[in-house]
């Protein structure tokens, strides 16, 4: 379905990225690294031909209402709308996203240019339910802490199916994070989830 962009830091391996997100969102620079990695997404694209794939890229929910921060990344996109096709934006949740109506505004505007949206780490966040009611998203990410013990604990499978059957009625995909094994495969593909990452 896809592959994801994912930052590392190998020069500091003890720095995580979920530190290092934090950190930039912390100091108010979370936006200009969302765009770099965006572009190196679409220079990755445009560079190679044969790449069939979509990759999605992770999006602070703060960038995405700090001032500049979407015209930048529209005018990105416009510039290559031939490989918007083959881009996902991955709304994360590592921080709090205090304008909602904001935030859904600068999804429909991308939408416009055939970038699908997926709302990523779904389940974990205090205002999981709140950002699925507000957000415009194509895709679901059931965050993978519900998903690794699916196969052991009833109440995970539970609320995997209550969000597949939820997702389904809505229109959007699901997709499981953390499967690692054929059981769990089994386990979310019974509970209706239509794909799952490794």
């Amino acid at each position: 379905h896809h592959f994801e962009a994912l930052l590392r830091l190998p020069a500091e391996p003890r720095v995580t990225p979920y530190k290092f997100i934090t950190m930039a969102e912390q100091l108010g620079s979370v936006a200009e690294l969302d765009l770099a990695i965006t572009r190196q997404v679409i220079d990755l694209l445009r560079n190679q031909k044969d790449w069939r794939e979509a990759i999605a890229v992770n999006i602070s929910g703060r960038s995405l209402v700090t001032a500049g921060f979407v015209e930048a990344l529209i005018d990105l996109i416009r510039h290559n709308a031939d490989i918007t096709p083959r881009l996902l934006v991955e709304v994360t949740e590592s921080s709090k996203i205090p304008d909602l109506k904001g935030v859904d505004r600068a999804l429909r505007e991308l939408k416009k240019y055939n970038v699908r949206v997926c709302l990523d780490d779904f389940g974990t966040g205090a205002a999981a339910f709140e950002y699925l009611r507000s957000l415009s998203v194509d895709i679901l990410k059931i965050d993978g802490s519900f998903i690794k013990n699916a196969a052991a604990v009833p109440f995970d499978r539970a609320f995997i199916r209550s969000i597949a059957s939820l997702c389904d009625g809505l229109g959007i995909t699901t997709i499981a994070e953390m499967i690692e094994d054929e059981t769990t495969a089994s386990v979310v593909k019974t509970c209706g989830i239509t794909l799952g990452q490794g």
